[in-house]
């Protein structure tokens, strides 16, 4: 089950779709939680191995080095509930669904800008790194519940990746090198790595 806020216009998504195999393009919005709830009801015998919530609102490379005078509230505001109460609202509706599944993993793509230790030592991105750390926390505290139900709940930093459309940072790297590394982690989670950040190039611990 692959989602988008606009299913017309993902042109990938579809394009695999219509290439065979077994995959479904829905219509999900983190914001909207009556759709998300419908979703779910749609859903609700269908067991999901590997539960991924990717959804973000990522600065502009302008915008990400304001001062505390330039943080936008109402941006602050979406990234909160886009980057931290959207994949718990997911993990809540899918938790049954996970934990009816052979794999039983709850992953939510976070970012080292929301690490306390790994973060960069600067003042820059406040929304975005408030959010992401704020994410941390949700799914740390939601692995104790999960555990119970040997549901792994894990976290992982992609790494630099260029996806803003017209800024390409010479550091960074495409999303297929990215998510090709992710998926290995992703297959070799265990129980072990439940409530862990861990980092998308080797599985290394990410400190919080």
């Amino acid at each position: 089950i692959a989602t988008a806020r606009k299913p017309a216009e993902a042109e990938a998504l579809n394009a695999m779709a219509a290439a065979g195999g077994n995959i479904v393009v829905e219509a999900l919005d983190v914001t909207d939680f009556e759709g998300m709830e419908a979703l779910a009801g749609k859903y609700a015998d269908q067991p999901i191995d590997i539960l991924l919530s990717n959804a973000a609102l990522t600065p502009r490379y302008k915008s990400a080095f304001k001062p505390v005078d330039g943080v936008d509230f109402e941006t602050a505001r979406a990234s909160y509930e886009i980057n931290a109460l959207g994949p718990l609202k997911l993990a809540q509706l899918f938790m049954d669904n996970v934990a009816a599944s052979e794999q039983k993993k709850i992953i939510a793509m976070s970012s080292k800008a929301g690490s306390f230790e790994a973060g960069p030592k600067m003042p820059m991105m406040y929304s975005y790194r408030g959010s992401k750390a704020a994410l941390n926390m949700y799914m740390h505290v939601l692995s104790y519940e999960s555990a119970k139900r040997d549901v792994i709940v894990t976290l992982l930093s992609p790494g630099m990746v260029n996806t803003t459309p017209g800024f390409n940072n010479p550091q960074g790297m495409t999303p297929e090198e990215s998510v090709t590394q992710l998926m290995t982690v992703i297959d070799g989670l265990t129980m072990e790595h439940n409530g862990q950040f861990l980092d998308y190039s080797d599985g290394s611990t990410v400190d919080w």
